[in-house]
């Protein structure tokens, strides 16, 4: 990983959260961030240990929503099982990186489950009771 700063919180965010990674209770809601083409830029699979320029708007909101108290997680495909031995190497670069750029280490997943509220990606289109958003 390229020589990078922690740029956005100097230190742990919320009570969610220790030097360990999240602490907080399985069943609290949480808020979804895709990686590529949302927080970091992306031109093409570079490899696993590749992590984009940050996309500064994307990260300051996540950044706002972990100092208001937040669950978040990194959504991303680089952690599915369809990447093989990758999907480990990039979480470990993935968690490295968050804990770089916002001081906590973050659930990495590829996963929506009943308690993900709000995902912020690139390709998702929003839909609300049958009518698509534009």
């Amino acid at each position: 990983m390229r020589g990078i700063t922690r740029i956005y919180i100097s230190q742990h965010t919320n009570d969610l959260y220790d030097s360990t990674g999240y602490i907080g209770e399985d069943d609290i809601s949480w808020v979804g961030y895709d990686l590529d083409r949302t927080l970091v830029a992306y031109d093409g699979w570079q490899g696993a240990d590749h992590i984009g320029d940050d996309m500064d708007l994307v990260c300051e909101k996540m950044a706002k929503d972990l100092l208001d108290g937040k669950r978040v997680k990194i959504f991303t495909a680089r952690c599915s099982y369809e990447t093989g031995l990758n999907s480990v190497t990039s979480i470990d670069y993935i968690t490295a990186w968050s804990w770089i750029k916002f001081g906590v280490r973050l659930e990495i997943t590829n996963v929506k489950d009943t308690r993900c509220v709000k995902l912020y990606d690139d390709i998702a289109i929003n839909v609300n009771n049958g009518k698509i958003n534009k």
